[in-house]
């Protein structure tokens, strides 16, 4: 069994449900990733970005997160 394999059979089911809830496009944003979450504000989502737990880059006053990103965070919350 490979580590890619061992990785994909660890996933937790319910943040994968959480990260197909996602926009299916490249990019997403905190309004997004909150939503996905279950979440009605986005100030964990901008406070994750603040403090480097979340890599994303702001265009025109709201914050852009590639997809693959968002869910990287999204399944390290442990949820």
């Amino acid at each position: 069994m490979t580590d890619a394999t061992t990785m994909q059979e660890a996933r937790n089911p319910t943040a994968e449900a959480i990260v197909s809830r996602l926009p299916d496009r490249p990019l997403v944003n905190a309004r997004e990733i909150a939503d996905a979450l279950s979440m009605t504000g986005i100030s964990a989502v901008t406070d994750a970005v603040d403090e480097g737990k979340l890599h994303a880059v702001k265009v025109g006053g709201q914050y852009r997160v590639a997809r693959a990103e968002a869910a990287r965070w999204i399944r390290s919350l442990g949820v």
